[in-house]
């Protein structure tokens, strides 16, 4: 830090820590950490919604909303904090006040793919498969390297028995990442169930090499 004494520099340094604690799962120790941090910069947004996340993520749903909707608050036009109150409503089960989130979240930011896949997988879950589809492809349209998109849109192609397009995106993620072998293990049944059975042992066999197991 350039100067020590400068309590926003502390908070950044309490936020990032406890953002590897979120992502390490330590839940406890990461809201310790944006506690710290909003109490040095009550007006530190991004604290507020990681602290809402952690809280979510721990299944208390009411402190994690009363957290997203202090950094809407403080920043009502962060398409950021929106989504992040919609992955809380996700997690807390309420869809449709998630999807309102993830498509205000898409208006305020319409060149945000991830907001595209979050709203598509509510749509998926929730039996609207056309307007999944049609999210899934736009956030590919914006982010032609993003993994994540293809294998949900593969997926849900493979659930749809479409295995042409199934494959054809199973073999993009694969392309991307070829240690999927979730991905090689869907291509397998794949290739299976269109009669290339030499393929289908190919990719099962390297799938079983990457630690898949049936």
């Amino acid at each position: 830090m350039n100067d020590s004494s400068d309590p926003s520099q502390h908070a950044n340094a309490y936020h990032h820590r406890g953002i590897g604690y979120l992502r390490l799962w330590s839940l406890d120790r990461a809201i310790a950490d944006f506690d710290a941090a909003i109490q040095l910069d009550p007006k530190f947004t991004y604290a507020y919604a990681a602290r809402a996340l952690a809280y979510c993520s721990k299944g208390e749903h009411g402190r994690g909303i009363e957290d997203v909707e202090q950094a809407i608050r403080l920043e009502p036009q962060s398409a950021e904090m929106v989504a992040t109150r919609g992955t809380c409503n996700e997690s807390k089960g309420v869809w449709g006040e998630a999807l309102a989130d993830f498509t205000a979240a898409i208006r305020l930011n319409p060149s945000n793919y991830q907001y595209y896949n979050s709203r598509a997988d509510i749509y998926r879950d929730h039996d609207n498969e056309r307007a999944a589809l049609a999210d899934y492809a736009t956030a590919i349209r914006l982010s032609p390297g993003s993994i994540a998109s293809y294998r949900k849109r593969g997926s849900l192609f493979f659930d749809k028995n479409e295995f042409d397009s199934a494959l054809a995106d199973y073999d993009i993620v694969i392309k991307l990442d070829p240690k999927d072998k979730t991905a090689y293990a869907a291509r397998a049944y794949l290739y299976e169930q269109k009669g290339d059975i030499a393929r289908a042992v190919a990719d099962l066999e390297q799938a079983k090499k990457l630690g898949w197991k049936n």
